[in-house]
């Protein structure tokens, strides 16, 4: 599976309109932002399985299936923690990463929480008779 990068909305981070409300576009070049134009990154996900059955009579059998996710643990990180492109004409120097806004660390938790899982394997075992 493969898909293109997900859209984000940029903000100024401060009142610009006087409307008490913090969530104003950027103006860039005398443009204003329009709404998602900004994009994350993209994500992929590689799955496979393997199947097999193992006769025990004529009319039972055990079937075995390993399945593979994320095989080559690709980080899907699928929004982003800083979204605030700042007040001026350059954007801050965090707009777009995956910092988590405390002090100067650039830990990315609890910037946030929407991240497709790691590689991982799971093993079925089914009885059939």
């Amino acid at each position: 599976m493969l898909a293109s990068s997900r859209p984000f909305n940029a903000t100024t981070g401060v009142d610009n309109n006087g409307d008490g409300a913090t969530n104003d576009r950027p103006v860039i070049n005398g443009v204003v932002i329009p709404k998602s134009a900004f994009r994350g990154t993209p994500t992929s996900d590689v799955a496979t399985f393997v199947e097999g059955r193992i006769r025990l009579s004529e009319n039972k059998s055990i079937m075995l299936r390993l399945e593979g996710f994320n095989l080559f643990n690709h980080a899907n990180m699928l929004g982003r923690g800083v979204t605030v492109y700042g007040d001026a004409a350059t954007a801050a120097t965090t707009f777009g990463q995956f910092v988590g806004g405390v002090g100067t660390t650039t830990n990315a938790i609890p910037a946030f929480a929407n991240i497709d899982p790691p590689r991982m394997f799971q093993l079925q075992a089914r009885f059939i008779f």
